[in-house]
């Protein structure tokens, strides 16, 4: 669904002294084979309903090595329908203010209207609820955040405590 995204992601990284396995997969409605150190998603999970948010956050869990971390970074729904029209107001400013047309901004909210956005704390609570740790909100711009989730294991939490 993403070749071209992925295609910039690869050049971008190609330099790394790193490993850096690049997947095209349906996370949504497929296992991922593997584990990872780092999972990231962008601008995707605001399109799964409730339900396959939740069950997307408990796979990626399962494709995390001991100590992984998940991080996302996406849109989010306001906590009250108050919230969320400062939300929309502020970012059609926004948008406006960087010469976006009303055509393109009338595309852009009929595309919106697909979309099945959640709140942050709905969200950061589900990762909780999946066994994530250190979940936090690293950067909140209205509706746009960044936030993660780190795994850690029983046999971690034992160390930890002694």
């Amino acid at each position: 669904l993403s070749e071209k995204m992925l295609a910039r992601a690869q050049k971008r990284f190609s330099q790394s002294r790193q490993k850096i396995d690049f997947v095209v997969e349906d996370y949504a409605n497929k296992p991922i084979a593997g584990k990872f150190d780092l999972i990231i998603s962008a601008l995707s999970i605001h399109h799964l309903p409730d339900t396959e948010k939740e069950t997307l956050f408990h796979r990626r869990f399962y494709n995390l090595t001991n100590k992984g971390m998940f991080i996302n970074a996406h849109q989010v729904l306001g906590e009250t329908s108050s919230v969320e029209k400062i939300y929309r107001s502020i970012w059609l400013q926004q948008e406006r203010d960087k010469g976006v047309t009303e055509d393109a901004l009338s595309s852009a909210l009929k595309r919106m209207k697909e979309d099945k956005m959640s709140t942050l704390a709905s969200q950061l609570q589900w990762l909780r609820e999946n066994k994530f740790v250190e979940v936090n909100c690293w950067y909140q711009n209205y509706s746009f955040v960044v936030y993660s989730g780190r795994k850690r294991t029983v046999s971690d939490t034992k160390t930890l405590l002694g």
